[in-house]
């Protein structure tokens, strides 16, 4: 007789069932600290993107499968969603769109859009993930590590300086409001905002946990796109390499969270020149005379995209046209002129909004540039904000000539001297780039593919060395030099003798531990995964990172009809409560109101007219500025104007060892 037995998905089934039970008993006992909100800020996450492939599939139609694989047309379809969605969120705040109500409207219709075609994206999604499982460990592990840390810190709450400036700062003004705010006392509010636009979204929908972590699956779709650019041209192996290169650099992962935009601009400025690659030689696909016009416009609409992250990708943009022209030698002038009014007319039609928001604005449509030049002023301290801006950038130093040259040793060697605060967050890791390049030079057939990537990144590197070179401005390059990085590596070094190809592969090795070290030294400094990991409280960890976390908290609770100045810091982040903050570029009223005053009571006057009823002082932050960009030049009767006005006119109602907290009287 046969002992009876269970079927092996009944065992399963019973082995899940034991440990669903033990894990609610042990995990209510010791639970896993934010669990449930990360696992709730990501879900909101893939919902978004969803959202966005929705929107992406209109621009990534049917029509170029004969151009795309199945997972770069997925990849494409995001990214390209990403930047309508950033489009939409600009109509939506004319309308009063910028609520909950209204961004889940807006991110319900982007699924509609994707249900139809939910079938070929988990295609997509299926293919993607089955080209990734092909790359050679060693590459994996680093993309795994890189993705891995800079998710981690997207659960780090928001303290890089500009992004308390303005990149996040403008966000929550605008989700306050509902809807547009011309804060033309802000310069900052006159720059391109698509990236702003996406964390809007995501903070006006959760948080700013949200918001990082589109900005992070931006970063991770980048190094993608890399993989299978690479792939595609060079072959899996450096495809792969390149991905490991970029996806592992310190700059990178510090900037994939954490409200800068380098990543965006970087990710769509390497995206457009994919598809212009691709677009200029798709006449061997199509068999017809010129670029694949629906190409030129999926990379005009990146170039687009690009420029309304930074004014800088007018740079890429500017690229993109050469190498198009070079590359239609062979046709007719017409033709050359159809295919740059596509590929130039989608940039510029993409970009278009923050053009037409400037000159409604501030009557610049590019704007701080010309800014002697406008048609209206809007703000009688605008055009000295502007000058100040352009002073403020004499501390980075133009080359020309043979300090190019040395320019290049310069970042490989001492990148910590091109960037100061928290700019030295993009000078990070790029040793492995510079060393690694020379190699090419052992090739010995090399692809045509490689020389545009050298001539795009010398087109690049040439105006940033001239100008001023802040090395974080120059993160757009880094798709192109991790490419070729890994080409050098991949084609030239690993087909040299046994010695030589181990003696690169160990100092390769040395430059990778480097690179993390020097990660771990910053995320040490900034304590990017105490949050993250449970260690401390979002409210304990801000505390003590920003010197101005508890008095904003103490604004915060003060009655809504209340209005503070806040003097000598330009972090407006985390204010909650009406506040009037002056950048260090703007002519700060307060010296002029205490100068012009003829008495301390006078002053006190001037403020009460403004509807001011508090004063928020950093002092820490006041000295700190004060040094770098002289803010307050008081007369003498200027200064005892102020002194008396805080000893006779106000009241301390706060004080911490950074900030004071005065109440008119």
């Amino acid at each position: 007789m046969a002992i009876p037995t269970l079927r092996t998905e009944i065992k399963q089934l019973l082995l899940a069932a034991l440990w669903i039970v033990f894990g609610v008993g042990y995990f209510a006992r010791f639970p896993l600290p934010g669990l449930i909100s990360t696992l709730y800020d990501l879900l909101f996450a893939l919902v978004i993107t969803g959202s966005a492939w929705g929107f992406g599939s209109l621009l990534v139609t049917n029509n170029l499968q004969a151009f795309l694989s199945t997972e770069e047309e997925f990849i494409m379809a995001i990214l390209s969603g990403f930047g309508i969605l950033s489009l939409l969120m600009i109509g939506a705040g004319i309308i009063d769109g910028w609520t909950r109500m209204g961004m889940t409207l807006l991110i319900g219709a982007g699924l509609c859009l994707v249900w139809k075609d939910r079938a070929r994206m988990m295609t997509g999604l299926v293919d993607t993930t089955s080209h990734l499982r092909r790359i050679p460990k060693i590459p994996l592990v680093l993309i795994m590590c890189g993705s891995g840390l800079s998710f981690l810190a997207a659960f780090t709450p928001i303290i890089y300086y500009d992004s308390l400036v303005y990149h996040f700062a403008l966000p929550n003004a605008y989700i306050h409001a509902g809807h547009w705010v011309g804060q033309t006392d802000l310069i900052y509010s006159a720059f391109p905002q698509m990236m702003e636009m996406l964390w809007t979204l995501g903070s006006g929908l959760v948080n700013d946990s949200l918001a990082n972590l589109l900005g992070w699956i931006i970063a991770m779709l980048g190094t993608a796109t890399v993989f299978f650019f690479g792939q595609r041209y060079f072959g899996t192996k450096t495809g792969a390499w390149g991905a490991a290169i970029m996806g592992s650099m310190p700059a990178y992962i510090l900037l994939a969270t954490g409200g800068y935009i380098d990543i965006g601009l970087t990710v769509y400025g390497f995206m457009s020149f994919f598809a212009l690659w691709l677009g200029i030689h798709s006449s061997t696909l199509e068999s017809k005379e010129s670029a694949c016009p629906r190409l030129l416009v999926l990379s005009g609409f990146y170039a687009g995209c690009a420029i309304g992250c930074k004014y800088t990708g007018g740079i890429s943009m500017g690229i993109g046209v050469i190498l198009l022209l070079l590359e239609s030698r062979r046709y007719n002038i017409k033709e050359i002129l159809r295919m740059q009014m596509l590929y130039v007319g989608t940039a510029m039609l993409a970009f278009s909004p923050w053009l037409i928001k400037n000159l409604h604005y501030v009557g610049n449509p590019v704007f701080p540039f010309f800014y002697r030049w406008s048609f209206a002023h809007q703000n009688p301290w605008i055009g000295d904000a502007a000058a100040g801006y352009f002073r403020g950038l004499t501390e980075y130093t133009p080359r020309s000539g043979w300090q190019l040259i040395t320019l290049v040793w310069d970042i490989g060697v001492k990148g910590l001297n091109l960037g100061g605060g928290m700019d030295v967050l993009g000078d990070l890791g790029w040793a492995p780039l510079f060393a690694l390049i020379p190699a090419l030079w052992l090739v010995r057939k090399k692809s045509p593919t490689i020389g545009v990537l050298l001539l795009y990144s010398i087109c690049f590197f040439v105006p940033w060395g001239m100008s001023r070179p802040v090395l974080r401005f120059l993160l757009p390059l880094v798709p192109f030099l991790a490419l070729a990085a890994a080409y050098a590596f991949d084609q030239g070094i690993n087909t040299q003798t046994r010695t030589f190809k181990w003696l690169a592969q160990v100092f390769l090795a040395l430059l990778l531990m480097s690179s993390f070290h020097t990660y771990f030294d910053v995320a040490d400094t900034l304590s990017l995964f105490k949050v993250p990991l449970g260690f401390m409280s979002r409210e304990h960890y801000l505390s003590q990172k920003l010197d101005y976390f508890d008095a904003a908290n103490y604004v915060n609770s003060l009655p809504p009809s209340s209005l503070t100045y806040v003097i000598g810091d330009q972090r407006g982040y985390y204010y909650n409560s009406p506040v009037l903050i002056t950048p260090v570029f703007n002519t700060n009223p307060l010296t002029d109101w205490a100068n012009d005053s003829q008495s301390a009571e006078d002053l006190a006057s001037r403020l009460k007219t403004r509807h001011i009823t508090h004063l928020l002082i950093n002092n820490s932050e006041m000295a700190r500025l004060d040094v770098a960009y002289h803010l307050f030049p008081f007369t003498p009767k200027g200064l005892s104007n102020w002194d008396t006005l805080k000893s006779h006119f106000a009241t301390l109602v706060y004080h911490d060892p950074h900030c004071d907290i005065f109440a008119l009287m």
